[in-house]
């Protein structure tokens, strides 16, 4: 699927009063002639008035980067999160309802913002339907009773796991350093800098659309209860909703990504993804299904990162540094002496 990375967005005619400077439809000097100084002097003192600015503030949301009729939003564009609509009921399982993480107050503010924002290389939310619906389609396949029952099973590798589980409960690079080791990916390391740059920008294009999908199914984490958990999890509690686990789609989204630029054994990879998802069950802050969601999350967004030429080219600028690497590689053999 070719994704439209512009949202469809209203142009405003231009006409000759709107025009001072040539940017409108009139491209001939006798056109230009009937703007007259004093003309552009009242237009100024009306931009003034109540009327003029309530004008000004509309036309703010139509006015276009390029100036001759072509509007481009920025990618920094952001919605209000009210428009992404939180449901008045949690999506079913087979066995009943499950519980609801809580309205906009609940969230942090950063993952908030995460919802509102418009992401590189990805379009607007009203395309990202195709990730939402598998997403539910799996959650209404699951047992609410044998979730639950998988996190408490999962109690009991919590004295090896806690270790790992703390230093992957920190940025992006620390949640998917296993999937990095595997590659032998050192993403602070300058001479990576391009590998660094093509794996930070796909994974934070990601963010919104996997908050997005958080905000749409809105469930509690596992035994979520007036504002704590029961039992005790390892780390805090993240303030936002459970489905789909952020980790998990982090570590398989770089893993394709991984791949895709021909880095790292698969079989290791895949099995690194599986670690770090795992962690978050047994930390007690995600179920199993919640894993799964972001695979399969993850999945869908690596397709639509897959058709988007900046994205291409970015990925290109990988395989570029590699063959230098590669061309680079010293001449000198080992060899022994006797």
């Amino acid at each position: 699927m070719q994704v439209d990375v512009m949202p469809m967005v209203q142009s405003k005619k231009v006409t000759e009063s709107d025009d001072w400077d040539g940017g409108g439809t009139d491209t001939d000097d006798s056109a230009r002639a009937k703007h007259k100084p004093q003309d552009k002097v009242m237009a100024l003192a009306w931009i003034d008035t109540e009327e003029g600015r309530a004008w000004r503030a509309g036309a703010m949301a139509w006015w276009p980067v390029e100036f001759r009729g072509r509007l481009r939003v920025p990618r920094s564009t952001r919605r209000d999160p009210d428009e992404v609509a939180l449901p008045r009921e949690p999506e079913l399982g087979n066995d009943g309802t499950w519980g609801l993480f809580g309205g906009w107050a609940a969230w942090g503010e950063a993952y908030r913002d995460e919802v509102k924002r418009q992401p590189e290389f990805l379009g607007p939310a009203a395309d990202w339907k195709c990730i939402v619906e598998p997403l539910k389609e799996l959650l209404g396949r699951q047992n609410k009773s044998a979730q639950e029952g998988a996190v408490r099973q999962a109690r009991c590798h919590r004295a090896g796991a806690t270790p790992a589980i703390l230093a992957q409960n920190g940025s992006v690079w620390d949640a998917i350093a296993p999937v990095l080791a595997v590659a032998g990916v050192q993403p602070h390391a300058p001479e990576q800098a391009p590998m660094a740059e093509y794996l930070w920008r796909s994974l934070q294009a990601m963010r919104p659309v996997l908050f997005y999908a958080k905000a749409h199914f809105n469930l509690a984490r596992p035994f979520w209860q007036d504002g704590h958990s029961t039992p005790a999890t390892v780390i805090a509690m993240p303030a936002h909703p459970s489905y789909p686990a952020g980790h998990a789609a982090a570590a398989y989204l770089a893993a394709l990504l991984l791949k895709a630029a021909g880095r790292g054994d698969w079989a290791r990879l895949v099995n690194a993804v599986e670690t770090v998802a795992f962690n978050r069950v047994i930390a007690g802050v995600h179920y199993p299904m919640d894993a799964n969601a972001g695979f399969m999350l993850a999945e869908r967004v690596f397709e639509m990162l897959k058709q988007n030429d900046d994205w291409k080219t970015c990925l290109q600028k990988v395989a570029r540094q590699q063959n230098e690497q590669q061309e680079n590689l010293p001449s000198l053999k080992p060899h022994l002496e006797f």
